[in-house]
C-alpha cells in the first residue's frame, strides 16, 4: 500500500507543474486579449470621431512613444566644411584619358586596331583555301548552291497551288463571268 500511495503522489505534482505553466500561459493571453481590446478601442473612437487612419495611428504613436529630447541633448553633427586634402601621388600628366560618353566611331566598330602578322596570316589562309584542291567526295560550291535553290526554281506544285488561289478569287469577285451568255433573239 505504501508503494501505491507514492505514485500518485509524484504524478499530482507534475501535474501542478503542469498546470502552473498552463496558468502562466493564460494569465498572458489575458493581457494580450486585454492589450488587442484597448487598442481597438482607441482606433474605434477615431474612426468614430471622422480621423483617418493615418491619424490614429500617429494618436497611437503619441499615446506610446516618449517625449522628444531637447535639441541640446542631441548629438551633434560634425563640421563637414573641414575636409583635410589627401596627397595623391598618381601622375595626371601622363595619364592616358578617355571620355565617358563613347564617340559614334567606337559604337559604329571602327575603333579596332589591325595586326599586320594577322592580317598576312589571314589572307595567305583565304587565298590557300581558294586554290587548294578539292578532296575526295567533297562538293563544290557552286553544285551546292545549284542544288539547294532547284527545289524552289521548279517548284511547280507552288506555282500550280498560286493559280488555283487566283482562279477561285477572281470567281468570288465575278460571279457573273460564270453564267453562259444568252442569245438574242429577235422578237417578231
Amino acid at each position: 500500500k505504501g508503494k501505491a500511495s507514492h505514485k500518485p503522489l509524484r504524478k499530482n505534482i507534475s501535474l501542478e507543474k503542469h498546470n502552473n505553466k498552463s496558468k502562466v500561459t493564460m494569465k498572458i493571453l489575458q493581457l494580450l486579449l486585454h492589450l488587442y481590446i484597448f487598442l481597438h478601442n482607441i482606433l474605434d473612437a477615431n474612426a468614430f470621431s471622422g480621423a483617418t487612419p493615418s491619424s490614429s495611428r500617429h494618436s497611437l504613436m503619441k499615446i506610446f512613444s516618449a517625449a522628444p529630447q531637447p535639441r541640446r541633448n542631441l548629438k551633434k553633427r560634425r563640421n563637414r566644411r573641414r575636409r583635410h586634402e589627401k596627397i595623391d601621388d598618381f601622375p595626371w600628366d601622363t595619364a592616358e584619358s578617355r571620355p565617358l560618353v563613347q564617340s559614334s566611331r567606337i559604337e559604329a566598330g571602327e575603333d579596332y586596331w589591325i595586326d599586320e602578322k594577322e592580317l598576312e596570316e589571314s589572307l595567305k589562309r583565304e587565298e590557300e583555301a581558294k586554290n587548294r584542291k578539292p578532296i575526295e567526295g567533297e562538293i563544290s560550291q557552286d553544285k551546292l548552291w545549284e542544288e539547294t535553290l532547284a527545289p524552289y526554281k521548279q517548284n511547280w506544285i507552288g506555282y500550280f497551288s498560286v493559280f488555283i488561289v487566283t482562279v477561285a478569287t477572281i470567281v468570288i469577285k465575278f460571279p457573273e463571268l460564270l453564267d453562259p451568255p444568252s442569245p438574242l433573239i429577235p422578237d417578231l
